[in-house]
């Protein structure tokens, strides 16, 4: 299956974290010791609800591709963990749906600076279906 846009992205960020341990021991007089444990990474991708049909399904795992700017991509496969709507009834605007993933794997940089967190309110989001 080959990757399929996700239509009008308004915004997407993607946050990397580490796992730090803390401990203390024996050779370490009482103090703080920092481990490093294992790297994950999260996604929140805002998009206009302008009637097409989300084909993405909370609780499924597909291969994200996040472009910035056509030169900047983040690769990663990730689970789909909330799908929200909001419907601004106050003043009208419009009615968006968040889509929230759990990355399930390394996240892959291609190109960029490789700081976090990621965001682009211009670049693309694609998604493809695991096997």
């Amino acid at each position: 299956m080959a990757f399929v846009d996700l239509l009008n992205v308004m915004n997407w960020t993607i946050s990397t974290s580490g796992d730090i341990h803390v401990l203390g021991h024996s050779d370490s007089s009482g103090h703080k010791t920092r481990v490093s444990g294992q790297d994950d990474w999260s996604a929140v991708v805002t998009l206009a609800a302008t009637g097409d049909v989300l084909a993405i399904v909370q609780g499924t795992a597909y291969t994200f591709h996040f472009d910035e700017d056509g030169s900047h991509q983040w690769t990663g496969q990730g689970m789909v963990e909330s799908i929200e709507t909001t419907i601004p009834v106050d003043d009208g605007g419009i009615i968006t749906k968040t889509i929230n993933i759990g990355g399930d794997g390394a996240l892959t940089e291609t190109g960029g600076s490789g700081t976090a967190p990621f965001s682009s309110k211009n670049g693309d989001v694609e998604w493809e279906a695991l096997p």
